[in-house]
Formats: structure tokens, C-alpha cells, sequence
């Protein structure tokens, strides 16, 4: 399996296009080298990441579908898991000041 290191955008384009089943052997492939590529904790991680988003592709409709509901499902996460673990090391919100309201001036008849 070539590394994704390199990864080819179009090459991948025109096999799914001309060709989807050997594409999604392909993204198999590279799914699976890029999990056994991590240390066995995160292996387990990816894994069930990995399930997840296979459930969400099998319960779209059609694959524009299965791109927001997987979009949805990470910024979920992102705020789930780790917006709060984030939250020890951002500075405390400081309260917004009262902003000074600025007057307008009435324009001048016949001018701009």
C-alpha cells in the first residue's frame, strides 16, 4: 500500500469514478495501514472512530448525506471531548465593557 504521505487527490478521484469497488478496497487499506501505524491505545481509538463514521456512511442516503452527518458527528466530539479539556488551560472570558455609542449627524439637505 503506497503512503498517504503522498497522497494523490486526482488518482483517487478517477478510481472511485472509474472504478468503486476497487476504491473502497483501497480506502480499506488505507484505513487499516494508518490504524496499525499508532501506538495500541490509540489503535483501539481509531477503531471505534473508524465504526462510527462506517455507521453514519451506511445510515446516509447518498454521499452528501453521509459527508454532514460524519461532519456533524466530529464537531460533536470536537465540543464533547475536547472544548472541555481545553477549558483549563484557555484564560477566563473577561466581561464585555458597555460600548460607547457614537451619534450620527444628520446630513445636510442636498448633500451626501
Amino acid at each position: 500500500m503506497a503512503s498517504l504521505v503522498n497522497f494523490d487527490f486526482d488518482d483517487w478521484a478517477r478510481l472511485a469514478r472509474n472504478d468503486p469497488e476497487a476504491f473502497e478496497q483501497r480506502r480499506a487499506e488505507a484505513i487499516e495501514e494508518l490504524i496499525r501505524s499508532s501506538t495500541p491505545r490509540m489503535q483501539r481509538r481509531l477503531r471505534g472512530l473508524q465504526f462510527q463514521v462506517d455507521v453514519q456512511r451506511r445510515l446516509a442516503s447518498n454521499p452528501l448525506s453521509a459527508c454532514i452527518r460524519i461532519s456533524r458527528m466530529m464537531l460533536d466530539m470536537f465540543y464533547d471531548e475536547f472544548v472541555p479539556a481545553l477549558n483549563g488551560y484557555l484564560p477566563p472570558r473577561r466581561a464585555k465593557k458597555a460600548g460607547q455609542v457614537v451619534p450620527f449627524r444628520r446630513r445636510a439637505e442636498g448633500g451626501c
